[in-house]
């Protein structure tokens, strides 16, 4: 017989098609670990419900519920058995060998180390988990680096069942009340002993997400690793496990990704190296080894996530980690994958420098360009334009001596990357007070965008950027 504590259920519409999470032990044997289990039953069980169960093939066969007094032993038992095992899975975080990202994370330890705990104590009570990552290699990256814990966690540890995670894929800089809206649906299946979790990557340090966190927290617990500034007013920076590298002496160079693969380290003993290279490389970090295999991942994720029809055929689905999983496994895939996003670079740079505009300030090179004369809608996703900005960036700064501004402008977004001694930032957020047709503008120093409610202001907006950057005439 199983004794466990029924600490999860997936709900169908048919309740003989319930899915029933069980932590607990065989009853029979002395020394039995905590384990949890999936079954079905055709006898309808309650969340929280303590039982003793005649369990065969995946289904409950017969169960008598517990006395109150058994139950609360068996609880009491449940609670530190889980205790022993989250104690013993979670190990010191990674040490990289780029030793100014290793002092940040070992001043970060502690609070990984409790996040951690808490991702694993909800995957071992049968918690949902939903998972929002930002839609670029940086956030993907982590998102990955996330999966491969999980994994190692389900092989190593308790379970004879895997994690229930969800993965959504995250277009937008803020954390709104919609998207806290479709993350409750993604959990509203289930009925748990615990409060379901939500994990945020790279994204959403900005007021703009004050609502969707308001709401979210109605639901979920919620682990946020991001490095972005933290904008004055986000009320995200108050939360347990908020996790950022501005917080403790560091910058955006400390990736995301890298962040989410110090998490996953905590985990998991995996070789997360080519994962935090790919998000190093991703998002421009100074510290980039640009080594193969985390160029050749960074690639990939950059396609991806920016064309989901590359990757599945249509435009519908997520991008998730078990599609990355298939692509790196697959090498006859990924060389195609590889070939084409080469390709489309190619021609998308040489069209750039042929169109690209360049105007002289006293400080710098500043160059402009409109992206829909590189890649119309009608040519696919692939290559994005805050992305490619970058791209445009890196290979007009190789070219000059001088400090370098792109502004790359694509219908109602303009994407600006500047040298380290431009605080393109400061820039963005002062035009964004003076023009009501801005709807949102913020990122990083050297990588900033604005987002406009309508174009007829643009050519307004983006001379008011080049007058700040020195231009006098444009």
């Amino acid at each position: 017989m199983f004794s466990g504590q029924v600490v999860s259920i997936r709900h169908s519409s048919d309740p003989r098609e319930n899915v029933y999470y069980i932590l607990g032990y065989d009853s029979g044997v002395s020394e039995a670990k905590v384990s949890l289990i999936a079954c079905s039953s055709s006898l309808v069980l309650n969340v929280g419900e303590c039982v003793s169960a005649e369990i065969a093939e995946g289904s409950i066969k017969k169960f008598s519920p517990l006395s109150e007094r058994a139950s609360a032993e068996l609880k009491s038992r449940m609670d530190e058995g889980v205790r022993s095992f989250v104690e013993s899975a979670v190990s010191p975080a990674f040490k990289s060998g780029i030793s100014d990202l290793d002092n940040i994370t070992s001043k970060m330890e502690t609070k990984l180390h409790a996040a951690a705990a808490l991702l694993l104590w909800k995957l071992a009570y049968g918690a949902p988990v939903v998972v929002r990552f930002h839609n670029d290699a940086d956030g993907a990256s982590g998102a990955y680096a996330v999966h491969i814990a999980a994994k190692h966690v389900f092989e190593n540890g308790i379970f004879a069942t895997e994690p229930r995670i969800a993965w959504h894929m995250h277009r937008s800089i803020a954390y709104g009340a919609d998207s806290a809206f479709e993350d409750e649906v993604s959990a509203s299946a289930y009925d748990s002993v615990e409060k379901p979790l939500l994990i945020i990557i790279d994204f959403g340090t900005s007021p703009d997400s004050n609502a969707g966190i308001e709401r979210a927290l109605k639901k979920f617990d919620i682990i946020w690793l991001d490095h972005h500034p933290v904008v004055e007013g986000f009320s995200g920076a108050t939360l347990e496990h908020y996790i950022n590298p501005w917080l403790f002496g560091g910058d955006s160079n400390y990736t995301a990704g890298f962040l989410a693969c110090a998490f996953s380290s905590i985990l998991s003993s995996a070789d997360y190296s080519a994962i935090y290279d790919a998000s190093l490389i991703g998002d421009y970090s100074t510290y980039a080894k640009h080594t193969a295999e985390g160029n050749d991942l960074a690639i990939i994720l950059d396609l991806i996530t920016s064309d989901r029809r590359i990757a599945y055929g249509d435009a519908s689905g997520d991008i998730t980690p078990q599609l990355i999983d298939r692509i790196m496994y697959d090498g006859k895939r990924k060389a195609e994958l590889l070939g084409y996003a080469k390709m489309r670079l190619s021609e998308a740079m040489d069209l750039a420098v042929a169109r690209v505009k360049e105007y002289k300030s006293r400080a710098a090179n500043v160059y402009l360009l409109d992206f829909n004369e590189i890649r119309g809608d009608d040519e696919g996703r692939y290559p994005l334009p805050g992305r490619f900005a970058s791209k445009v960036f890196e290979h007009m700064e190789k070219l000059s001596d001088r400090s370098c501004v792109v502004i790359l402008h694509f219908n109602l977004f303009i994407s600006i990357r500047a040298s380290y001694d431009v605080d393109a930032l400061s820039i963005v957020n002062a035009v964004a007070g003076e023009y009501s047709t801005i709807e949102s503008a913020g990122g990083h120093r050297n990588a900033c965008s604005i987002k406009l409610k309508d174009e007829q202001e643009k050519r307004s907006i983006i001379n008011s950027i080049l007058r700040r950057l020195g231009v006098e005439k444009n």
